[in-house]
């Protein structure tokens, strides 16, 4: 029986690193030069010429990087940049 559930809880703190290994990778520090660089959702706006509501609703579904820092949401240039190399658009159609 405890054999049995050495087992179990070696199983369960491997799976915990492995949860824990996700999470880091899926975080990404930011630098210290990127951080006065993000973008409010009016300034992208104005650079694409669109209307503001079409940037949160797309940052919301997610099909624009957006970073939240508490309830509000930034933009970092290159990470928009990079979307838009990718083949993404900001097209009012989505």
């Amino acid at each position: 029986m405890r054999r049995k559930r050495q087992n179990v809880f070696a199983r369960v703190e491997e799976r915990m690193r492995c949860i824990e290994a996700t999470a880091k990778e899926k975080r990404r520090i930011m630098t210290k030069e990127e951080i006065p660089n993000l973008l409010t959702a009016e300034e992208l706006a104005k650079k694409f010429n669109c209307n503001s509501m079409l940037i949160y609703r797309k940052a919301w579904k997610g099909e624009i990087p957006s970073i939240r820092i508490g309830r509000l949401r930034r933009f970092a240039p290159a990470a928009i940049a990079a979307m838009i190399e990718n083949g993404g658009t900001l097209d009012q159609a989505g």
